[in-house]
């Protein structure tokens, strides 16, 4: 069974954190959609964000679509294996 982990707010690395990376084939690239919340910072620093803090973690493949229209998972699968994650970025 597939496993959902939702988090938000806090410091910017939480035991939650450490557990996902755990649960995660570190193999597989992390499909990264910061489309949760509007803000005012660009993508390209939430993707700073998101990268320093899953790279201390053991995550490094980390791709990011801040598009979801016309896409499908079939976009994402087709040449790559993965694991899906949507993580709301309240940090970035």
């Amino acid at each position: 069974m597939k496993q959902l982990f939702l988090s938000g707010g806090g410091s910017d690395e939480q035991l939650l954190d450490r557990h996902f990376a755990r649960e995660i084939s570190l193999e597989k690239p992390l499909l990264y959609i910061p489309l949760a919340m509007k803000n005012d910072n660009p993508y390209d620093k939430c993707y700073e964000w998101i990268t320093q803090l899953l790279n201390r973690l053991g995550i490094h493949h980390i791709i990011m679509w801040t598009e979801l229209t016309g896409k499908s998972l079939e976009d994402f699968s087709l040449s790559l294996q993965f694991i899906l994650a949507v993580v709301i970025p309240l940090a970035c």
